[in-house]
């Protein structure tokens, strides 16, 4: 019979993994590129009705993944140990955890912080046919939220390897 707290730990995990990892890959490969090719008022416009939702998104998907994975981590080495990976598999999980922490510190330290200056700056802009590249302090925001999402998809990227070459072996 299957644990069925196991069994929902991994999909909590995995479900916030994925959606997050998605919804950063979408960002920074399709939305990011699509901006640069708009007019100014509909870049504007599309990123102050947006980026707050893609904000919260990435905030709860992020803070979801690390609490469900922490649980299920505790779960298979304190409760269920013939669930827990091989001895050869944990310095792979433990590094993948590393860098998965390292992507939720970059998620919740310069990705939601950067999106929200950036919606809020852009909200206070008169309304004009000035670009946001234009303007030094947005174009600023603009290049570090990306940097940073980036980052992220990287990081997670490597997370995602790791975790699965250190349960499989």
């Amino acid at each position: 019979m299957a644990d069925i707290i196991f069994l929902v730990l991994l999909i909590l995990h995995i479900g916030f993994i994925v959606s997050w990892l998605g919804g950063a890959l979408l960002f920074v490969s399709i939305i990011t590129p699509t901006l640069a090719k708009i007019s100014a008022s509909s870049r504007i416009e599309f990123i102050v009705a947006t980026l707050p939702r893609y904000i919260r998104f990435i905030g709860i998907t992020a803070t979801g993944s690390l609490v469900a994975g922490v649980l299920l981590f505790v779960y298979i080495t304190r409760v269920a140990t013939s669930l827990a990976p091989s001895e050869s598999g944990f310095p792979f999980i433990g590094i993948g955890a590393a860098f998965g922490l390292a992507a939720v510190i970059v998620a919740l330290g310069v990705v939601i912080p950067t999106g929200s200056k950036l919606v809020k700056l852009l909200k206070q802009m008169p309304a004009s046919n000035e670009s946001p590249s234009s303007m030094p302090k947005a174009a600023q925001l603009q290049k570090r939220l990306r940097t940073g999402a980036s980052s992220a998809v990287g990081l997670l990227a490597l997370t995602l390897i790791l975790m699965i070459v250190g349960e499989s072996i």
